[in-house]
């Protein structure tokens, strides 16, 4: 089987040929998915998008016409998708169960803490051989943070124990509970609220995009 691969960074090559342990003729292509480069997919069996791929109508039909009736992608969210052409035109799709709620929770840590710590205008500063000390670089200490988390699900909890090395304190801002959390979270995070997190510093948003039920 051959498989047309979109959007596969130059970094990621290599875990495509260790992990492709069924031997499948892999045709890896750097660019996202787009009205020009849909006919590469042309002499090949199925293929696997990423989220920035257009995957709509009339690419769908294109593949299609090429026999193709697999179109996977490896993200959780299928936005991408255009699902009601996709079950029109007969073409199964399937998506990534779940991502490492770390992942996520990392990423969106480090850019609360690069906000609140003006890491972003220092840095400016610097590149501009300015390296002295401005008054906006002042910031409160982490101990004495309250931060809101909308939506304090696996993500949420997760970023809750990002924040405990730094003493951050977690006010979770939903009115469904933690999914599973363990002990040492759970102590991060009170009981359930609604109320909007108007005095704290900055707030998590715990987005969902739209997935196949």
């Amino acid at each position: 089987m051959r498989i047309a691969c979109y959007g596969v960074r130059p970094l990621e090559r290599s875990y495509f040929e260790k992990l492709n342990k069924y031997d499948y003729d892999l045709k890896l292509i750097p660019e996202y998915l787009n009205r020009e480069n849909v006919k590469e997919a042309e002499d090949c069996d199925a293929v696997l998008v990423r989220g920035n791929c257009l995957c709509d109508r009339e690419n769908l039909k294109k593949f299609r016409s090429y026999g193709i009736s697999w179109v996977f992608t490896r993200s959780v969210g299928v936005d991408h998708y255009d699902l009601k052409a996709a079950e029109e035109l007969g073409i199964s799709v399937a998506r990534v169960p779940n991502y490492s709620p770390y992942a996520v929770a990392n990423l969106a840590f480090t850019l609360g803490v690069t906000l609140s710590r003006h890491v972003g205008e220092a840095a400016h500063q610097v590149h501009q051989q300015d390296f002295g000390m401005h008054p906006d670089y002042f910031a409160t200490e982490f101990n004495r943070m309250k931060v809101g988390i909308y939506g304090a699900g696996k993500i949420g909890v997760a970023e809750a124990r990002c924040g405990r090395a730094w003493a951050l304190k977690f006010t979770p801002m939903t009115r469904s509970h933690p999914t599973s959390p363990s002990s040492t979270a759970s102590s991060s995070l009170s009981t359930s609220c609604s109320r909007p997190a108007t005095s704290s510093p900055f707030t998590f948003l715990t987005l969902k995009e739209k997935m196949i039920s």
